[in-house]
């Protein structure tokens, strides 16, 4: 069979256009990526990505300070490091651990918990499965500080027990 060059320009042909789809293709992937790290970090959320095997894959920048934990940490991190790592700046750092299992050995889909700190502020956790095709691929874990919203909370529930105790007639609780 005589090699006229034809099939050599169609398989050259047929490269480029493969590289030109993948080429195209790295950018929409790369594009997606630094959207999804822009979001991460443009929430007001502190954020904990987590794969199936609790390995840290993603995060932001506000987990990390919420937490205080040193940077080199969150590189290649196993949850579980991280999890011992602030259990005890918690005021109940065993029962911390012990809902985290919790969370992890059933499966739930969305999880919510408020966590009292010992320097006194107040945070939500909220967490959900991440589903691709029906299978748990991981967990995202977010944080809000919500210690102001607490306060307010704890002076108007006072001021509600003060009113009800004058109007009442009873004597004031000092």
């Amino acid at each position: 069979m005589k090699n006229d060059g034809v099939s050599a320009n169609i398989a050259d042909n047929d490269h480029r256009a493969m590289s030109g789809v993948s080429e195209h293709s790295v950018t929409e992937l790369a594009t997606a990526l630094a959207m999804m790290h822009a979001a991460l970090e443009s929430t007001t959320d502190a954020i904990l990505v987590i794969d199936e095997a609790n390995y840290v894959r993603e995060f932001n920048e506000k987990y990390v300070k919420f937490w205080g934990i040193p940077p080199h940490m969150m590189i290649s991190a196993h949850a579980s490091e991280l999890w011992n790592y602030v259990s005890p700046q918690l005021k109940d750092s065993a029962g911390y651990l012990a809902r985290v299992q919790e969370i992890i050995a059933s499966a739930a889909p969305e999880t919510f918990d408020v966590l009292q700190l010992k320097d006194g502020r107040v945070f939500e956790q909220n967490s959900a499965i991440q589903l691709i095709k029906q299978r748990n691929v991981g967990r995202v874990w977010s944080f809000r500080d919500i210690t102001q919203r607490k306060r307010a909370q704890d002076a108007l529930a006072n001021e509600k027990r003060v009113l009800q105790e004058i109007a009442s007639g009873a004597p004031l609780a000092a």
